[in-house]
Parts: C-alpha cells; sequence; structure tokens
C-alpha cells in the first residue's frame, strides 16, 4: 500500500553449528525471507531449517508480523532430525 509506514527490525538468527546472523526485515516479510537467507549463508536447505522463536516454530508462509517479532528478535536455528530407516 502506498504511503504506508514499514515497520523494520533487526534479527538476530543463533546456532550453536554456525556464528550469528543478522538480517534487517520488513515485518510484513514472510518467515521464508529468513529461512532463504540462512539457507545463502550456511548452505543448509530451507526444509532441513527448523526455526524456533521461544517454544514457537516458525512457519515458512506466516509473516514476521504474525509472531510479534519487534525491533531487535533472536531466533533459533536448529536441524530436523533424519530418522535412520529400517533396513
Amino acid at each position: 500500500m502506498p504511503g504506508r509506514l514499514a515497520f523494520i527490525v533487526q534479527v538476530e538468527v543463533c546456532s550453536e553449528e554456525w556464528a550469528s546472523m543478522t538480517l534487517t526485515a520488513n515485518l510484513d516479510n514472510r518467515v521464508k525471507k529468513i529461512t532463504e537467507y540462512v539457507w545463502a549463508q550456511t548452505n543448509v536447505p530451507v526444509q532441513d531449517q527448523v526455526l524456533l522463536l521461544g517454544s514457537k516454530t516458525l512457519k515458512p508462509q506466516r509473516r514476521l508480523s504474525s509472531y510479534g517479532i519487534d525491533r531487535q528478535t533472536t531466533i533459533h536455528l536448529t536441524l530436523k532430525v533424519v530418522k535412520p530407516s529400517d533396513e
């Protein structure tokens, strides 16, 4: 919408495996933007990432604003666990 004030936030993504990553995002952006940024920085495919805000798992199709993300938010990155097959 023209003339609408954009709400810009700094989002920090933390993980035990990688250095912290900080990106600037708009609250209207979808979580998918963060997963794509993480992919570009770590080469971890989007489908293998799990982003957590507190105890909530972030869903790629939802907007950042739907999670109550504010000016400086830390999101934690974990990887999906692959269960071994019973072969």
